[in-house]
């Protein structure tokens, strides 16, 4: 179990090119540790994360490279005084994987040395403090 007490929310409304499009993404990332809530209207998808503060940049991510991301567009809200949770427990799988529930690889991925990222608690790859 990962307990993390400095915590931000970020609201991501992104678009698809078709409904079906916006509904594959939204059961890919249905394992995200970080996902609280997810959904999908017509061609977009409204996900709902809380991640560690030094996460900001993965939450923005989506608005800065939507297409890298899967996504036509994405407009990205920061929620950063949370009041509920206080704590984020994060859902992590009893047997890890070396392939991110998203399907991204850690290990090979540039976002990782450039943003100094420790990967995906639900992998192999991710490193704790």
């Amino acid at each position: 179990m990962i307990i993390v007490d400095k915590i931000i929310c970020g609201i991501i409304i992104g678009e698809h090119t078709s409904k079906e499009e916006a509904l594959k993404y939204a059961k890919k990332m249905k394992n995200c540790p970080y996902l609280i809530s997810s959904g999908t209207s017509e061609n977009k998808i409204y996900s709902i994360f809380i991640v560690p503060d030094n996460k900001k940049w993965w939450l923005k991510y989506p608005e800065d490279e939507p297409i890298a991301t899967g996504l036509k567009n994405a407009q990205v809200i920061l929620v950063e005084n949370i009041v509920y949770p206080e704590k984020l427990d994060l859902k992590i799988p009893v047997e890890k994987k070396t392939i991110t529930p998203c399907g991204a690889n850690c290990e090979t991925c540039l976002l990782r040395e450039k943003h100094n990222c420790k990967g995906c608690p639900a992998t192999v790859h991710y490193k704790e403090n």
